[in-house]
This record gives C-alpha cells, structure tokens and sequence, in this order.
C-alpha cells in the first residue's frame, strides 16, 4: 500500500513539473514578439537590460524566501550556488543574446522553431556527460529534426540557411548546454537562487559589450521598456524558475522536448499580434515538434535520468 502511495506520489509530481515546464514555454514563446519589438534598442542592450530586470525581480524574492526559512535556501553553500550560477550564467548568455541577433533576420515563429533545435541537441549532449537517455526522448528528438527540416528547406518555404539561422542555431546550442547545466545544479539549489544567480552573470557579461557596440541611450531603452518588463519578469524571472523546479523531477533530454513547445507558442503569438503566416509544410513541422514533446512525457524505461553515480532517490 505504502508502495502504491509512494508511486501515486512520484506520478502527480511529474505531471506537475510537466505542467511548469509548458507553463514556462508558453511564457517563452509569447517571449519572442517582444523580444521582435526590442530590436531597435540593440541586440546587447536589449538582452543586457532584460537581465538587469530579471535579477532585480529576482532579489527581493530571494531574499523573503531566506528570511521565511521555509525553502531551506538558507542551508545551500553559497559557493555551490556561485557555481552554478556562473555556469548556467555564461551558457544563458550565449542563448539569449544569439537569439535576439537571429530575430533581426528572421520571423518570431520561424525563429521560435530553430530555437527549438536545442532539443535534438541535448540527449547527443547529455549523452556525452553521462546521461541515460529514454527511448521516447531519442524518438523525439528524431522528430524534432523532421520538424526543422520542413520549416528551414528550400523546398517547403523555408529558405535555406542563412546568417539568421546560423546565429540562432548557436543560441540554441547555448540554451542546450545551459539545461544541461541547470540539470547538474537543480536538485542542489534553490530554483529562485539558481536563476537570480545566473540572470546576474548574464548581465554582467552582457554589460561593457552593450556600451561598446550598441552605445545606448535613455531613449532608446525607454521607448521599448514595456517590451523589457514582459521578457524581463514573466520570460526570465517567472520562466527560468519554473524550468528549475520543472527539471528536478524530469530529465533534461524530455524536459528539452518539453520546453521545446515555446515554438508552437511562438507561431501563435506570431501570427495573432504580428500577422505572420508560415507554408502548409511548415505547420506540418510544427506538428511534429508538438508530436515530440508529447512522446517525451510518455512513460520510459528509464525514467528520470540521473547522474552519474547518482543513486536514484538521491
């Protein structure tokens, strides 16, 4: 009986962190017609300054969730945290910023697909640090480059590849390696730490390049400020850590697939506030994404993965 209750209990705590992590792609994929809207601030600028508003959203709650003593964020070693932070920080910022340079060529649901391509890069990633990975998670990511392919070939619509492509293709990379990360630190640090501490990072880095290349004025942040308070606080300081705390019950391959449903959010958002529209073809790919991220909440043989010499419950 004990069993059963322990196995009912296990069960609702996946579903609810399947339920954060679409939670957190919807927040992300609405995320990209703001961040299509903050181009004229400059690429650094723009995600330099949604960082800064992160973190600052960020603090206080940290800060209340400490002195309540009701998290134990207390109890986590601070070097543990700044580890984890910085790694996920660097990472991060490579994601976001590649991706903000890759919208000034291309659509908001066209980007929001390739973005997606981090899912077929994280199980060939994680298996490369250790990982079990399922079988519905290999599946998917298989569909996944089905999917990418019918929205970037010249032969569906898509165009081919070009500079805008190569750079969000290089922030998916980043956006891969960082849930890879986040999975190395989920279970050791609170999910409000985790995501003020890299948020920071991120911004630190993003500062003397955001002086140097983009040269920023007040205007010109002010008149795309209500573009920088959606991706600031609800895709960045609501977003990441819903996809902390989604990620210490799912592995980082199906949390990948899973997330990887910002790119059917992305084609809504696109199409109901900035018009656009996509080939038959295309919307076929995004069938196959969302077909993919469906297959990874499917019960596997391995289920959750661990690490290595991680002893499972642990």
């Amino acid at each position: 009986m004990a069993k059963k209750r322990t196995m009912s209990s296990d069960k609702h705590r996946k579903q609810r962190a399947y339920v954060m992590l679409i939670l957190a792609a919807a927040l992300w994929g609405f995320n990209f017609v703001f961040q299509k809207k903050g181009e004229s601030a400059g690429t650094f600028t723009f995600s330099t300054m949604r960082m800064l508003i992160a973190s600052a959203a960020l603090g206080p709650v940290l800060l209340i969730r400490r002195k309540s003593r009701k998290s134990g964020a207390e109890r986590i070693p601070a070097k543990e945290t700044l580890r984890g932070g910085l790694l996920c920080g660097i990472f991060y910022f490579i994601g976001i910023v590649m991706q903000q340079a890759g919208l000034a060529y291309l659509s908001v649901g066209r980007s929001g697909f390739i973005c997606a391509s981090y899912t077929v890069m994280v199980p060939f990633l994680a298996v490369l640090f250790g990982k079990k990975v399922s079988k519905n998670a290999w599946i998917g990511a298989f569909l996944c480059i089905g999917g990418l392919y019918l929205l970037c070939a010249p032969g569906t619509g898509g165009g081919g590849i070009g500079l805008g492509e190569v750079l969000t293709l290089i922030g998916a990379f980043g956006c891969a390696m960082q849930i890879i990360a986040i999975d190395r630190f989920a279970e050791k640090i609170d999910g409000i730490a985790l995501s003020f501490a890299q948020s920071l990072t991120a911004a630190v880095l993003g500062l003397p390049l955001m002086f140097m290349i983009d040269h920023p004025t007040w205007d010109s942040i002010l008149s795309v400020l209500p573009s920088l308070l959606y991706v600031g606080v609800a895709a960045t300081a609501a977003a990441y850590p819903l996809q902390a705390a989604g990620q210490k019950e799912v592995g980082p391959a199906e949390a990948s697939i899973t997330i990887s449903l910002e790119s059917v959010f992305s084609v809504i958002a696109g199409a109901v506030f900035l018009n656009e529209r996509m080939r038959l073809l295309q919307y076929a790919g995004c069938a196959l994404i969302f077909a993919a991220a469906v297959l990874a909440q499917l019960p596997g043989r391995q289920g959750k993965a661990q690490l290595p010499g991680k002893k499972p419950g642990k």
